[in-house]
């Protein structure tokens, strides 16, 4: 798959596509628009949502699982060195976060998440069960992204130490990969939410950090 993406280098189609998605693509149903809708973040999200909300709880959804498993060629990465940031995958929980998105909202957040999330379309948009974990019994259906493993940049099956490495080089617009795993697990700890594989792939980076005034894990130096 790396090779598909090399070979696509310029990545002007996959985006293309994705900007055409986001104008001509926008079908919300009148009964979410009415109730408004919750967002499932489970990755940068949690910590930078950029939408309006009025409510968040923190909440576990069942059958999938966090990893790195998309290629970060936008973000927190680039064509000629790819990074790798963090999908839903089959399998498992995920523990994240839900936000709830007012009826007056509901619109200009699917277009921003799309604009955000969907550079290159390696996404799934679904509307799944989320159990809220601060009440027990208390579930939505929630919208969330899920890695398209039929897209060239799911990236499948990266041993943990080659992983490590990836992240630890990588560096797109948003900023160095490394400090995308580092604010994931220092904001997961601060949620009191369990991801071991994630602080196992932070200590093989191998890389000192320090806490930011922005909130954001910044490294002074990479070992």
């Amino acid at each position: 798959m790396l090779s598909l993406l090399k070979a696509n280098k310029n990545g002007m189609d996959l985006m293309q596509r994705s900007v055409k998605t986001v104008n001509d693509e926008l079908d919300i149903p009148t009964t979410l628009k009415r109730q408004g809708i919750w967002v499932f973040g489970y990755g940068s999200l949690m910590w930078n949502p950029g939408f309006y909300f009025e409510d968040q709880k923190v909440a576990r959804c069942a059958g999938l699982h966090r990893s790195f498993c998309v290629w970060s060629v936008y973000h927190r990465g680039t064509y000629q060195r790819p990074g790798l940031v963090l999908g839903l995958k089959s399998g498992g929980v995920c523990d994240g976060k839900l936000y709830y998105v007012p009826p007056s909202h509901v619109e200009e957040t699917i277009v921003y998440l799309r604009q955000r999330e969907q550079v290159t379309r390696v996404y799934t948009e679904v509307f799944r069960r989320v159990d809220c974990i601060e009440g027990a019994g208390w579930f939505v259906r929630a919208l969330t992204f899920i890695a398209d493993r039929n897209h060239p940049q799911y990236a499948a099956n990266i041993p943990i130490g080659k992983q490590a490495e990836i992240i630890k080089r990588a560096e797109g617009r948003s900023g160095y990969n490394l400090c995308y795993l580092a604010t994931a697990v220092h904001h997961l700890a601060d949620q009191n939410i369990k991801d071991q594989h994630l602080n196992r792939i932070l200590v093989l980076t191998k890389s000192s950090h320090r806490l930011c005034e922005n909130g954001n894990l910044k490294y002074n130096r990479f070992a």
